[in-house]
């Protein structure tokens, strides 16, 4: 949490309009709110949405990358695209 106090200053003083700098908040005051801000749109779930993305797609096998080459026979792909490959027997 320490690392993330500027933000959770900025949602205090966005969120609650409270500046941290300027007025005592009881510690249980201060827990309970603070671990209230992912509910709102704020930058503490900001951060956590950019984390839990970051660690999917650590957790993601490499083959289902989005731009990674795929390999579709010629049936499927005379399916999606009819007329494109033309097949002969022989």
């Amino acid at each position: 949490m320490a690392d993330h106090q500027d933000d959770i200053d900025a949602d205090w003083l966005a969120i609650y309009g409270i500046d941290l700098d300027a007025q005592h908040v009881p510690a249980r005051r201060f827990i309970a709110l603070t671990d209230r801000l992912p509910a709102y749109q704020s930058a503490i779930a900001a951060r956590i949405a950019a984390e839990q993305q970051d660690q999917q797609q650590e957790q993601a096998p490499a083959s289902a990358a989005p731009d990674a080459p795929q390999e579709v026979s010629v049936e499927a792909m005379n399916l999606i695209m009819p007329g494109l490959i033309e097949t002969v027997e022989v």
